[in-house]
């Protein structure tokens, strides 16, 4: 696996006159080369956090992708969940994200739970096998391989009914194994636990979309069913929590992973929930990470796995709770999020992210490179969706205070050339690749817009600054 160095020492035992360097050389090996990626803006920090997230990858990926380079080095199926969406700004290559994905299934327990950790045997982490079902329906989006759910649909089924006997009428209860959530992670006072419940709704609507794209209808409405069941639980939980005569306690004492995931998978919008609601659990969110190291220099730093404190961030976690505030409109909180936070890990020469905001971890991890994809899929706005057709992208562009950025975004077989700039009330976009594109504006209230974009052709968009 690639290790990086700063000096090398040789020692030879003879007199000096005798030794003679004939040629030094320094080789690198790994699976992937040069990124086709790339992303660039006048923020330097900005632009050193994104390739860092790049290297970071690229030194935990040789012939398996693994955590990390230089400890326990694992097939962990939680690091597909940030790994496939990095190698999507920077590759076009998803095989490794497949082969783990197929091996996490291949070493499912007898009940079908998909393994945390593979092809070592079986290790039970429920939170990971709901996330696996999302990330193989994403990996169709990332790849346009549709055969990866044809292959897998049987395991699918079995990993999600692993889970069956624990629903009651309120909701998942514990399953049992490690309901790893997050590291420093506090578990709230609910009877259920509320963050792995929305990790099993989210694996439930993933399944519902799953089906639907292999025209398994039956399947499809069973696992809308009890998507829409659990929806309902977590909809009671929640308006009891944020009632408003209690909101503002609610807001200040609801847990952020929980707020964070909730709001991910469309809770807390009208009609069930007022706008006033909405507003108080982003506010939370931001709040919660403001009070944690390094954004607060004080605050308790995560000194081990053991550690659990109320007021701790993690660089994984990042992966859900920053793109949610970027799709709520908070863009320029979350790039100061990258500047303070992985611009912290940076500091002192090094050039790849650390596993959690401490230096007494890993120092190259892949679950940590959530800056990387954010920047290039919402700075730079495309998003890949190739379960809709080869070089078929979501467009939704986020800027915040950035006057202009340029980069590349990898196809099938190529590149798509992006630039954007401010000028007075309009940003002015342009694409241009050698490939024929499709862009899928989503407007509130409306279908999708597409764009078809001819090969060789500069297209520009005048959009409206927010």
């Amino acid at each position: 696996m690639p290790l990086g160095g700063r000096f090398l020492e040789i020692h030879v035992v003879c007199e000096p006159e005798k030794v003679l360097f004939h040629d030094e050389r320094f080789l690198e090996r790994g699976y992937f080369d040069e990124a086709l990626g790339h992303f660039e803006c006048a923020d330097e920090k900005l632009n050193r956090i994104w390739q860092a997230g790049v290297e970071t990858l690229r030194a935990c990926t040789e012939d398996a992708l693994v955590d990390n380079p230089t400890r326990e080095r694992g097939q962990w199926t939680g690091d597909v969940l940030t790994s496939q969406e990095t190698m999507s700004a920077a590759f076009n290559d998803f095989r490794l994200a497949r082969r783990a994905l197929v091996q996490a299934a291949q070493s499912a327990d007898a009940s079908g739970l998909v393994s945390a950790l593979s092809p070592a045997g079986h290790v039970p982490i429920p939170s990971y096998a709901a996330q696996w079902v999302a990330m193989c329906v994403r990996y169709h989006e990332l790849s346009g391989d549709i055969s990866l759910l044809e292959d897998m649909l049987d395991a699918a089924c079995l990993n999600l009914q692993a889970f069956a006997p624990q629903v009651a009428e309120d909701g998942l209860h514990d399953v049992p194994g490690w309901n790893f959530i997050d590291w420093g992670y506090v578990r709230g006072e609910e009877a259920v636990e509320i963050a792995l419940n929305l990790h099993y709704l989210e694996a439930l609507r993933a399944m519902a979309t799953w089906c639907a794209r292999l025209d398994k209808t039956t399947l499809e409405k069973d696992y809308q069913t009890q998507a829409e069941h659990l929806t309902s639980c977590l909809n009671a939980i929640l308006k009891n929590h944020f009632s408003s005569e209690r909101l503002e306690d609610a807001a200040a004492s609801f847990g952020f992973h929980a707020a964070a995931l909730a709001l991910r998978l469309g809770f807390f919008t009208e009609p069930r929930f007022s706008k006033e609601t909405l507003r108080s659990v982003v506010s939370r969110i931001k709040q919660h990470m403001m009070q944690c190291f390094p954004n607060d220099a004080n605050a308790p730093m995560l000194s081990d796995p053991s550690a659990a404190t109320p007021r701790a961030i993690t660089p994984f976690f990042g992966h859900f709770a920053l793109s949610v505030l970027l799709e709520q409109g908070e863009d320029d909180f979350v790039f100061d999020q990258f500047r303070n936070c992985w611009g912290w890990m940076l500091q002192n020469g090094r050039t790849t992210c650390l596993e959690v905001f401490d230096t007494r971890w890993s120092h190259c991890h892949a679950w940590s490179t959530c800056p990387t994809w954010q920047l290039s899929q919402f700075v730079l706005g495309l998003r890949r969706r190739f379960d809709l057709g080869e070089n078929h992208f979501g467009f939704n562009l986020h800027i915040g205070a950035l006057q202009s950025a340029t980069g590349r975004v990898p196809l099938q077989n190529g590149i798509a050339e992006i630039s954007w700039r401010c000028e007075d009330a309009e940003i002015i976009y342009n694409v241009k690749s050698a490939q024929r594109l499709w862009l899928h504006c989503n407007q509130p209230n409306q279908d999708d817009e597409i764009i078809d974009i001819a090969p060789e052709t500069l297209f520009t968009l005048r959009l409206a600054k927010p």
